[in-house]
């Protein structure tokens, strides 16, 4: 392998961190690649840059784009409480929502703490924290509500993946398998 292209976000994108608590490198959030194109945000603004991945151009976007899960022209993402859709074809945000995100449990709605783990035949899998209580759960795109949820022990859900039938998920120390029910 022979390194073609580097972008070094440490200088053209310091800023202030309250981490930190000063000035300090460019970090990178999150990456995106759609076609022949990188997504990158940055901490800076929390701005989007979008560029060929051949080195031929970096084009500064207002957008901040989370980590996406695409389908088709369009990314999906569930995180913290927002929901995004982004259409990377146009390349710019399609909607993005926090208000009706919210699971609903016993007759009263709850703030969520959520992070996207897969995409799959439209359904975005999901892990929900609500204060110690951790959840997996199943949110429909086309519908944009939650369809499906198992509450879990311990740990927010690492990783889900799908085999056939079959939703195997895992979280710090515990490992469940699913099967689809028609």
């Amino acid at each position: 392998m022979e390194d073609t292209y580097r972008l070094d976000f440490a200088e053209s994108v310091r800023g202030y961190s309250l981490w930190r608590r000063g000035v300090a490198p460019g970090e990178i959030y999150f990456i995106n690649f759609y076609g022949s194109d990188l997504w990158v945000t940055t901490h800076e603004r929390h701005t989007s840059y979008r560029c060929s991945y051949w080195g031929r151009s970096l084009e500064r976007q207002d957008e901040a784009l989370p980590k996406m899960f695409i389908h088709g022209t369009r990314g999906y993402s569930l995180f913290s409480s927002y929901y995004t859709v982004f259409d990377f074809e146009a390349g710019r945000v399609r909607s993005v929502a926090n208000e009706g995100i919210a699971l609903s449990t016993k007759g009263r709605s709850i703030v969520l703490c959520i992070k996207s783990l897969l995409l799959h035949e439209g359904i975005l899998y999901v892990s929900v924290r609500v204060s110690d209580s951790f959840l997996l759960a199943a949110f429909d795109v086309q519908t944009e509500e939650f369809i499906w949820q198992d509450h879990w022990n311990g740990w927010d859900i690492d990783s889900v993946h799908i085999v056939g039938d079959r939703m195997i998920a895992l979280s710090r120390d515990n490992i469940q398998i699913y099967q689809r029910a028609d």
